[in-house]
């Protein structure tokens, strides 16, 4: 008969010193040697050191006792647990009652009549691995949380389908001007200028289609009316149940200035090789072709022809300076 080797801590809560016993008796069919502690009032708990310094797996909790009533016994009960899986084991029959302790953070509600060594077995090692489970979700949520809310880049989620703003971190408020209670109140076509609607539901179609991942520069504004452009990388997560987008946004309104500066720079460079390659050069190759045949005339002084030389090589120099001129604006292009 198989018998679970894993080591756990189980806590009886109850009046039952007969429960205790097949309890005891049921856990140690399925488990091989469980730590099964036993109290009859749980106000005992609260003060016994042997209890307080073991960590539980389980709390097997019968409904009445002397002390409290049953939903303030489960509600002190499931606070003092911890993470142990919470598990009430009574003789009433009540759906309503079950469903409710249910909402108050109990894991399980067994009948006794029906219990059985397989069935509190189960129970146990289920609740306790969904435990783990929520857990270890809790957990991831925070992560995601802490991460969201102290990103240095502006962060938003939005819901796909009505693209409503549904969390904003602390660097979209700084950067937009707007208050987190301020952006739940918002769609994201809020934050963009009337003629980029249009183009902004065309690029989510695209999402809806199943891109999961898109980044886009858009046009966004600020509270104040501001222009400000922005880089903006999505991706479809679930949140809450629901289909939607976290976005990273990216101001690069100087970083598209200073292109804009390098672009007429180089505008203005082409225009100088065109100036320098219509304008200059054309004259030049006049001079150039006018030295060339002054060399030609005959009887010619010494002088002149020295005065020709000189000016054939300035000529030269000059026409070697403007096509480097234009050879660089070329390499900027």
């Amino acid at each position: 008969m198989y018998r679970d080797k894993l080591k756990y801590y189980v806590l009886v809560i109850g009046k039952s010193e007969s429960d205790y016993k097949l309890i005891e008796q049921y856990l140690n069919v399925k488990m091989l040697g469980p730590s099964v502690y036993h109290l009859t009032d749980f106000q005992d708990a609260k003060t016994n050191t042997k209890i307080l310094s073991t960590r539980f797996d389980a709390i097997v909790l019968d409904l009445v006792l002397p002390d409290l009533g049953a939903e303030d016994l489960i509600k002190e009960v499931v606070a003092f647990a911890n993470n142990a899986a919470v598990i009430i084991l009574t003789d009433y029959a009540n759906m309503e009652f079950s469903i409710r302790s249910v909402s108050l953070g109990i894991a399980d509600y067994l009948l006794k009549d029906d219990v059985n060594a397989t069935l509190l077995y189960k129970s146990i090692v289920f609740n306790i691995e969904r435990k783990r489970l929520n857990s270890a979700i809790r957990e991831s949520e925070e992560k995601y949380k802490f991460l969201f809310q102290n990103s240095p880049s502006p962060m938003l989620i939005w819901d796909i389908e009505t693209l409503s703003i549904l969390d904003s971190n602390e660097e979209a408020e700084k950067k937009f001007g707007y208050s987190r209670a301020e952006f739940l109140t918002l769609t994201i076509a809020n934050l963009r200028p009337a003629e980029d609607i249009a183009k902004m539901a065309t690029a989510f179609q695209n999402v809806e289609a199943g891109v999961k991942v898109f980044k886009k520069a858009w046009r966004q504004l600020k509270k104040t009316g501001e222009m400000m452009f922005m880089d903006v990388t999505g991706r479809q997560v679930d949140y809450h149940g629901k289909a939607v987008i976290i976005a990273q946004l990216t101001d690069i309104t100087e970083k598209l200035k200073y292109v804009s500066l390098v672009e007429e720079q180089n505008f203005n460079l082409r225009e100088i090789a065109w100036t320098q390659s219509h304008m200059v050069r054309a004259p030049l190759v006049r001079i150039m072709g006018l030295t060339s045949i002054m060399r030609n005339y005959k009887n010619i002084s010494p002088e002149v022809t020295e005065l020709i030389e000189f000016l054939e090589i300035s000529s030269n120099e000059l026409d070697m300076v403007t096509r480097d001129i234009i050879d660089l604006t070329k390499m900027q292009e």
